[in-house]
């Protein structure tokens, strides 16, 4: 049987990529790509779902920070081969704000791949939700993300008023990630799990370029993208719970922007990859992706009837 979302009982945002409509007719494959969150609290019968389910390869998008707090289960998993594809050489700014009120210049992509080895990146890790509880572990890297916050401040969750930007300067500053993470896909058999924290930023533009690359319909892309927030409400949960316990003061609730997947986000990045470069395809082969490559995910994407 096929899923849209996997019944699985350690993952909230564990989702299949097919049964898309494609442009000019025919759907996405199933058992080809599986988007989630962390896998950190997966069970055995978890991993007895996944293996039957076809999963052969984990690539995780956190860094070094991140996964010593949640390591991932699969990174240790007989017959699944864990990869490492870092998003970020640096830590990313805590707020999108408008030019000159704090925002932290853009980071440069300093993705390294390695297979279930440690990171070559300086500090790679990207600040998600689900990061936030030991986000001030390294005060001057707050310091330096922020642009305007003292050491020692804590993050400000309702800083994050526009995602869609921020993934607009993922796009444009981390091609080497791209360009690494889907060559990996592009020449892997059978289905890839990829993860970041939560499953919703990082994994979300690699998800619409993806569905992108196959001829899916923006519409259909950020529908995909908006669940994330509804399927993640017990995650959330869960860590505003520890947050409220380390900063009791700090007014910040399930309706922050933080934690939204709201569709102007995803809307804006599409609206900027079709404007400026005439679809996915045409951003994609920016990052130095072959050909090869693209024709390979696309058979791997499209059902074949």
């Amino acid at each position: 049987m096929d899923y849209r979302r996997l019944p699985l009982q350690g993952l909230n945002n564990a989702r299949d990529l097919g049964g898309y409509p494609l442009k000019g007719g025919g759907i996405t494959a199933y058992r080809r790509f599986i988007r989630c969150e962390a896998p950190r609290a997966i069970t055995d019968s978890d991993l007895e779902f996944l293996k039957a389910y076809g999963v052969t390869v984990s690539i995780d998008f956190r860094g070094d920070s991140e996964i010593s707090r949640h390591p991932s289960v699969l990174a240790d998993t007989p017959g699944i081969e864990y990869r490492r594809c870092v998003t970020f050489d640096k830590q990313v700014a805590f707020a999108s704000r408008t030019p000159g009120e704090g925002t932290a210049a853009p980071e440069t992509s300093g993705a390294s791949v390695t297979p279930g080895g440690a990171d070559t990146s300086e500090a790679a890790q990207v600040h998600e939700p689900a990061d936030v509880t030991g986000a001030s572990e390294s005060p001057k890297q707050e310091e330096a993300a922020s642009g305007e916050r003292p050491e020692g401040a804590r993050p400000a969750m309702d800083a994050f008023v526009d995602w869609g930007e921020k993934y607009i300067e993922i796009v444009e500053n981390s091609r080497e990630w791209i360009r690494d993470t889907l060559t990996v896909m592009a020449r892997t058999n059978r289905a890839v799990l990829f993860n970041c924290a939560t499953g919703k930023d990082r994994t979300g533009v690699i998800t619409a370029l993806l569905l992108g690359i196959a001829g899916v319909e923006d519409c259909d892309i950020v529908a995909d993208y908006c669940v994330s927030e509804l399927y993640l409400r017990d995650v959330y949960e869960e860590l505003l719970a520890g947050y409220r316990e380390k900063w009791p003061d700090e007014k910040v609730d399930i309706n922050s922007p933080f934690f939204k997947t709201a569709p102007e986000n995803m809307e804006r990045l599409l609206k900027h990859i079709n404007e400026t470069y005439d679809g996915v395809e045409g951003f994609v082969k920016t990052c130095n992706i072959g050909d090869e490559d693209i024709s390979a995910l696309k058979v791997k994407l499209r059902r074949v009837e």
